[in-house]
């Protein structure tokens, strides 16, 4: 009979991006948090938050907010962006209008509510929160600030 392999030694496996922002997305540092000017004018919010690994490269987390209904419609996350690349990307989420840097208890208040006004309306965060979620602290780690939601206290498609 054949002895069985024992597997040792070996080079540990890299974990995916997914995997990697499961893991360690809320431990990374938190460098910066931007949205569009004109959020509260047109009820878009595009959030857009930097942190930063350890070795400098830089993990960029989207969100695209309908703070008048329909909460997060969009999300997604690139991973190892250069520093110089990340200017490109809020300017080409921003469509060109100026991007703020805001604090970000503010942009992470807008995130989860948005959501949960929406959730209350019937509607569902983009599928992809399942991932960027981990780029925010957990929702009862958020202090509360009054935001108002929907238009005129209403909701408006």
């Amino acid at each position: 009979m054949a002895k069985s392999k024992k597997k040792s030694g070996g080079t540990p496996q890299t974990l995916g991006p997914d995997s990697y922002i499961r893991q360690f997305g809320r431990s990374l540092s938190l460098e910066a948090c931007y949205i569009n000017a004109d959020w509260d004018q047109h009820g878009m919010a595009n959030i857009v938050l930097v942190r930063s690994k350890k070795s400098g490269k830089k993990v960029v987390g989207v969100y695209l907010v309908d703070v008048y209904c329909l909460g997060l419609k969009n999300t997604f996350y690139r991973i190892d962006l250069p520093e110089d690349e990340i200017e490109n990307l809020i300017s080409g989420i921003t469509g060109g209008v100026k991007h703020l840097t805001i604090e970000p208890d503010m942009a992470f208040n807008i995130i989860y509510g948005g959501i949960e006004y929406a959730e209350d309306l019937g509607f569902s965060p983009h599928k992809d929160f399942k991932i960027s979620e981990y780029l925010l602290p957990d929702v009862d780690d958020v202090p509360y600030m009054d935001i108002e939601f929907g238009r005129n206290g209403r909701p408006f498609l």
